[in-house]
């Protein structure tokens, strides 16, 4: 209040938490955007006491992006839930204002977003390669910032990687422009 705000919304739940943690106190209304409530890999013990024990106990309401681990993250935080609320992710409505241009790719899957051990990109490789998919002239478009565990240099040729971040115009142009969307 002191500061003015009337409101906080965070959605990071870094070393940077530890500097908005004190308006956290201070703000009557906050809002936290839980995007991974279970984390994907073993957070370090620095990471975890920041969530555990300041915050996900100062930050009063937790905003999820769908409910499926809502249980999990309210026994293991003892957050009621109450304090949860949902913002679902839907369809990429806002994509559709982008111009569609030129498809440089022909006929392709397409795996978006971010690369990383738990999407399951590399069973997507796996299966892709031995798929009737490939053998029927589909190419896979893997799109996005990360790591891929295999070897890139014993990718097929089939297999396009644009391991980067990918700007929504091009996004949505390679949403339009694919057979099938996957998602491992």
């Amino acid at each position: 209040n002191a500061n003015g705000f009337t409101f906080l919304h965070s959605n990071t739940d870094c070393k940077t938490a530890i500097l908005y943690l004190p308006y956290a106190w201070m703000t009557k209304h906050t809002l936290y955007t839980t995007h991974d409530p279970v984390p994907h890999k073993k957070p370090s013990l620095f990471r975890e006491l920041v969530r555990h024990k300041l915050l996900y106990k100062v930050l009063k309401h937790h905003l999820f992006l769908s409910d499926a681990l809502v249980e999990i993250f309210c026994k293991k935080y003892n957050v009621p839930k109450e304090r949860i609320h949902y913002s679902r992710l839907s369809v990429y409505e806002f994509l559709r204002y982008y111009k569609v241009t030129f498809n440089k790719f022909g006929k392709y899957l397409l795996f978006f977003g971010r690369i990383d051990h738990y999407k399951g990109v590399d069973l997507l490789i796996d299966a892709y390669e031995k798929s009737e998919a490939r053998k029927n002239g589909l190419k896979l478009v893997i799109a996005g910032r990360g790591h891929i565990a295999h070897d890139k240099t014993k990718l097929v040729d089939d297999i396009i990687l644009l391991n980067r971040y990918i700007e929504n115009d091009e996004l949505a142009n390679l949403i339009h422009h694919c057979s099938f969307v996957v998602l491992p």
